[in-house]
């Protein structure tokens, strides 16, 4: 009997088989898998409010989501002076990391599921997104950021 590791081994072996294998899963290494293996091992913000529940169940936590306030502003102004420094991407992707990682923890605090907050998100900005490229096609508005703000102004006015 095979242990469920020895068969993702297998699947692995015969994706990645130079003549047979897939195109995709043949031209990765590490460097590029790495981000992908990543996002399905921790699920992005469900890993960090996990962490963060562990760490309120120890008393390593804000009194209420004030305290998380205070920490996201100062992590935005770490990344800030990040930026004004030139720093380098490592730098900025720590700083943007802390960022997400107190921004999970303010849902937390008030009992939101940051994953599903962000899905809902993401889903009403791409559905707003599509109206203003359609209103864009229309009105043959290309680049231009204030035409195109006003649109999206437009877009949500008409969803409310």
């Amino acid at each position: 009997m095979t242990c469920p590791l020895d068969r993702l081994l297998a699947i692995m072996a015969q994706l990645r088989d130079q003549e047979r294998g897939c195109p995709w899963d043949r031209a990765q290494d590490f460097a590029t898998i790495a981000p992908y293996t990543i996002e399905e091992a921790y699920e992005a913000l469900l890993r960090s409010a996990k962490i963060q529940r562990r760490a309120a169940r120890l008393g390593f936590d804000w009194p209420d989501a004030t305290g998380v306030f205070v920490k996201i502003e100062e992590e935005i102004a770490e990344l800030k002076s990040e930026l004004a420094r030139n720093a380098d991407p490592a730098t900025l992707e720590d700083e943007m990391g802390d960022i997400l990682f107190a921004i999970a923890n303010l849902a937390r605090k008030l009992e939101i599921e940051p994953e599903a907050a962000l899905r809902r998100a993401t889903a009403k900005f791409e559905r707003r997104f599509r109206r203003v490229e359609v209103l864009a096609g229309e009105r043959a508005i290309g680049a231009d950021l204030d035409a195109l703000e006003a649109l999206w102004q437009q877009v949500k006015r008409e969803e409310r």
